[in-house]
């Protein structure tokens, strides 16, 4: 319910949603046009399950110096062990 109306929001379809593969890509193109930091924002982060592979991934990519991600921590206790 943070941040949300009592109605809720229509979620997207997880067709609508970038693939780990497609992120990486997309994220692999901006460190090679210079880019060097990335934060993960927008929606909820934590809900992703392969997380974990994603942040590990970007953190591999040439050139990046920094991976941030911006959370309200809502989910972050059932991700701790």
């Amino acid at each position: 319910r943070y941040c949300m109306p009592p109605e809720g929001v229509p979620l997207r379809p997880d067709d609508d949603l970038l693939t780990t593969d497609e992120i990486i890509r997309l994220a692999g193109l901006f460190a090679e046009g210079g880019v060097d930091k990335i934060r993960l924002t927008g929606g909820e982060p934590l809900l992703r399950p392969d997380l974990p592979l994603v942040i590990s991934s970007l953190r591999s990519l040439p050139g990046i110096k920094s991976v941030g991600i911006t959370t309200n921590a809502l989910t972050l206790s059932r991700k701790l062990p």
